[in-house]
């Protein structure tokens, strides 16, 4: 049987970053995290495919339709946005055996 594994890259980094963040060891452990993280999905089945879902760099479809779209949340600016999306950009990047899908507008969970 062939089963697939979806997972959304940016809910998995935002739970990370702030655990991480909340530790003092975003710095130091971010990449390390996001790889454990995949690899304990990898020990889970022996899935023929991994896709990595990422919400596009550029503005969601859904700010077109409704312009207060994901406006009640607020950015905690104790953290370093750059580092977080740079060190992300970077796993993407490496990730060997994954597919990454990403998509201009489209958020990863669309």
């Amino acid at each position: 049987m062939i089963l697939n594994c979806i997972v959304d890259g940016n809910y998995i980094l935002s739970r990370l970053v702030f655990t991480l963040h909340k530790n003092n060891l975003l710095y130091g452990a971010l990449q390390q995290a996001l790889e454990n993280t995949i690899s304990n999905y990898r020990s889970w089945y022996p899935f023929s495919t991994i896709y990595l879902v990422s919400d596009s760099k550029e503005k969601s479809w859904r700010k077109e339709f409704q312009q207060e779209y994901k406006t009640h949340r607020k950015r905690n600016d104790d953290i370093d946005w750059k580092f977080v999306y740079n060190t992300y950009a970077e796993f993407k990047d490496s990730c060997n055996g994954i597919k990454v899908l990403e998509y201009p507008r489209v958020e990863g969970d669309d």
